[in-house]
């Protein structure tokens, strides 16, 4: 948003210059110039239908009045941390960046069998840490099985390698890939060992039978 700000007012002040340096140096042809515009705009406006002159009026002001009130939305919310502070060190202060947050927990995500992409989001809740990671799942894998290793992997980076204090558990937001045509799921239903009967039943001697 500063750089927003940063822009708007150079853009205005670019137009403001010359248009008032104008108007100081020749403020009587400004102002018959001003009158006559104002003049021929109002009895153009005044033969319009009055119903189509509402309804232009009532949009025009709708759309202005919503562009200002997002510029203010804009100007007055709360910039997010860039930085987060590490918990567990001693003897001075250390900041970690969001952006490396973002990066260590993708790096462990990714190699995980079964995770096709992982797209981490971090969030400063004071002092502590919020993730949220979306992850594209390969078809065929144990969801629930999948999804609690994701949340102790986290938690594991968060906590032990970069020191910080999570705020509230991970929240994995899994999506799983169609699987493609005419390749088997990875998930295949057990084969049991057909059972053997014991020696001298009536089916031993039968294939025993069969099979002279």
């Amino acid at each position: 948003m500063n750089a927003f700000n940063r822009v708007v007012i150079v853009l205005l002040l670019l137009i403001l210059i010359p248009l008032l340096s104008y108007a100081f140096i020749v403020p009587h042809v400004v102002l018959q110039e001003v009158g006559a515009w104002a003049t021929a705009a109002s009895t153009v406006l005044w033969q319009m239908n009055p119903v189509v002159r509402l309804a232009v009026g009532i949009a025009a002001a709708v759309l202005v009045d919503l562009l200002f009130l997002f510029v203010i939305y804009l100007e007055l919310r709360r910039p997010r941390k860039k930085y987060i502070h590490v918990q567990k060190i001693t003897g001075g202060v250390a900041t970690l960046s969001v952006d490396s947050i973002v990066q260590q927990v993708q790096y462990r995500l990714d190699p995980i069998e079964g995770v096709i992409k992982v797209k981490p989001e971090v969030t400063a809740k004071g002092q502590k840490v919020k993730v949220a990671v979306d992850v594209m799942v390969e078809a065929g894998y144990n969801l629930p099985e999948l999804a609690s290793r994701l949340v102790e992997e986290v938690k594991d980076v968060l906590t032990h390698e970069l020191g910080l204090q999570p705020a509230g558990d991970p929240v994995i937001r899994m999506k799983v890939t169609a699987p493609p045509k005419g390749r088997p799921s990875k998930i295949s239903t057990p084969s049991f060992p057909k059972p053997v009967a014991p020696a001298g039943s009536a089916e031993t001697q039968e294939e025993g039978e069969t099979v002279e």
